[in-house]
């Protein structure tokens, strides 16, 4: 039987001493984020330009074009959770957020 070494613990798979020594290097760490959470909190309408009214989910939805991949269902949008943010950086300890899908946001006043 041959074994490759992996790690230098006494297992040759051991990879815990790489692993340590891997997240002892890292500076920073990006959580990543999106700027509209699907959680369906969106509600109350919408002025667009005609007058006609529209829910700000259902903008989002049409905008950002969030339907499933699979089902091609709507996928249910609502404006951003700050404060949800906030405690997932705190529990995950981000040092910055990547936040994308803010072109969705273009037009509204």
């Amino acid at each position: 039987a041959f074994t490759t070494r992996v790690g230098h613990g006494p297992f040759p798979t051991e990879l815990q001493d790489e692993l340590q020594s891997l997240e002892d290097h890292i500076e920073e760490y990006i959580g990543p984020e999106v700027a509209i959470e699907r959680a369906g909190h969106a509600t109350g309408p919408y002025c667009l330009k005609r007058g006609q009214k529209v829910k700000v989910g259902e903008l989002f939805q049409e905008v950002g074009r969030e339907y499933g991949t699979t089902t091609g269902r709507r996928r249910r949008c609502g404006w951003l959770d700050l404060a949800l943010v906030k405690y997932s950086a705190l529990v995950n300890g981000f040092d910055s957020l990547n936040i994308t899908k803010l072109d969705v946001l273009t037009g509204l006043k």
